[in-house]
């Protein structure tokens, strides 16, 4: 897969989300997130190796610099897709 920056990526990400809004859901404890399928993330040119960010997913929420978006593997071939 090709290197993307990270504007790229995120405007990237920004449109699955818009693709997806109708199913997404939010919760106290997670946030806001979409359940996308995993082939959707990478038609979009995105390995998920390319999300910078560090450790898991409350490592994520609580590291403001660590950017907007974060993926996670979710049942069989689903990706869960979380968004601050």
């Amino acid at each position: 897969m090709e290197t993307i920056d990270k504007n790229t990526l995120e405007q990237r990400l920004d449109n699955i989300w818009k693709e997806n809004e109708n199913n997404s859901q939010k919760s106290e404890e997670l946030g806001s997130y979409v359940d996308v399928e995993t082939r959707t993330i990478r038609n979009a040119g995105i390995d998920r190796g390319s999300m910078a960010s560090p450790g898991n997913f409350s490592t994520w929420r609580n590291t403001p610099s660590s950017g907007r978006y974060f993926m996670e593997g979710y049942g069989a071939g689903m990706t869960r897709l979380f968004r601050r």
